[in-house]
């Protein structure tokens, strides 16, 4: 119905240095966030060669510490920030693009 789709992708902790740091030493459950990893980067690149939209967080994220709880894998307060920024500017371009190309939204 002429409906179209923006596809968010949030990254696993690996990303995050502290992160990184903190779950390394535990091989056998960090390998879970490594796979986790390479799945994420495969899907956003398929999803982009199949020409939809992809806001992925990985990008704003990665090599930025304090950003994932430790002990949950959880966003922080400033990873939560940091992604509602990107998920708001990458919408309005979205948007701004749309209506460019006449489709609307």
């Amino acid at each position: 119905m002429g409906a179209r789709l923006v596809v968010a992708l949030a990254p696993s902790g690996v990303v995050d240095p502290d992160y990184v740091e903190f779950w390394r030493p535990w091989s056998r459950y960090f390998s879970y966030n490594l796979s986790s990893d390479a799945r994420h980067r495969r899907l956003a690149g398929e999803l982009r060669t199949r020409g939809l939209s992809v806001i992925d967080l990985r990008d704003s994220l990665k090599g930025v510490a304090g950003t994932y709880r430790l002990t949950d894998g959880h966003w922080t307060e400033k990873g939560t920030d940091i992604v509602a920024q990107q998920l708001s500017n990458g919408l309005v371009d979205f948007r701004k693009r749309s209506m460019a190309s006449g489709k609307g939204l």
